[in-house]
């Protein structure tokens, strides 16, 4: 099924949102360009939006949620068979508190440097690096459950890759989320942030 908005619509689309918001800006008197605003988006949506599934006719948001869902849930597998084996190690639920303060460290830390980094370069190039680094240490961890599991190396290894693929979802997250209004037209934006 063909997209409803192509690239020329939606061009010819955002052309006339921000003649009518200037019409409107020249006509209100006493702060009531944000009443013209919303109403011209309202009547926009309503006329370009169906329903609540708006924003999935648009295939740049569907791949983009797509493959964000896929990364969040590979995250969450991998988490829990990385708990589930440093747990079956020592069966100390402590060890299960470092797991998350080593992967909550890093957010608290960056999350303003990640907006920054999201704003100053190129927002696909930062998710590119963000899913690369993660995909790293994915691989970093398989083989230090192999040595671990030999008796090669202690636990505690663990960390450092989590530490880091933490560090690179942060800067991943700041990416997306700055990307996303750049995927669907201004009148289903709103629609786009509620999946």
């Amino acid at each position: 099924m063909r997209d409803p908005l192509d690239a020329n619509d939606e061009q010819r689309h955002n052309l006339a949102y921000d003649a009518e918001v200037s019409e409107s800006t020249q006509r209100a008197a006493g702060g009531h360009l944000t009443e013209a605003i919303l109403d011209y988006e309202s009547k926009a949506l309503a006329s370009t939006a169906s329903g609540a599934y708006a924003a999935w006719k648009h295939p740049d948001f569907a791949w983009f949620s797509a493959g964000y869902a896929t990364a969040l849930i590979g995250g969450q597998i991998q988490m829990a068979a990385i708990a589930w084996e440093v747990y079956t190690i020592h069966r100390r639920e402590m060890d299960l508190g470092w797991l998350g303060l080593v992967q909550a460290i890093p957010i608290m830390l960056l999350a303003l440097p990640a907006g920054h980094v999201a704003d100053r370069f190129h927002r696909k190039n930062v998710v590119i690096i963000g899913q690369t680094i993660s995909l790293l240490c994915s691989i970093w961890l398989a083989f230090l459950s192999v040595s671990i599991n030999r008796g090669n190396l202690h636990f505690t290894w663990f960390y450092l890759p989590l530490f880091i693929s933490s560090a690179a979802f942060t800067f991943n997250r700041a990416a997306r989320h700055a990307m996303l209004p750049s995927l669907v037209p201004k009148p289903i934006f709103a629609n786009a942030v509620t999946w």
